[in-house]
């Protein structure tokens, strides 16, 4: 099971990237992160740098009424 958080990164909402969160704490997410983005993340480990963290005030910034909340789960 895994969340996944949809923020806006252009356009007004239109244009989107899905975070996939693996941790987090009161201030911010960890993410895995892989592309490119115009999103402000700080990497959290030299040998594995797509392990990221973000604020969660950049995802309140960039949430609109396009923003979702996943809960991915493995169905069988």
């Amino acid at each position: 099971e895994v969340a996944g958080v949809d923020i806006s990164v252009g356009y007004g909402g239109l244009l989107d990237h899905v975070l996939f969160v693996y941790g987090y704490d009161a201030e911010s997410f960890y993410v895995f992160e892989t592309t490119e983005t115009p999103i402000q993340y700080e990497s959290v480990d030299t040998r594995n740098p797509q392990v990221m963290r973000i604020s969660k005030k950049e995802i309140k910034k960039r949430w609109t009424h396009f923003g979702r909340v996943w809960n991915v789960v493995k169905v069988v």
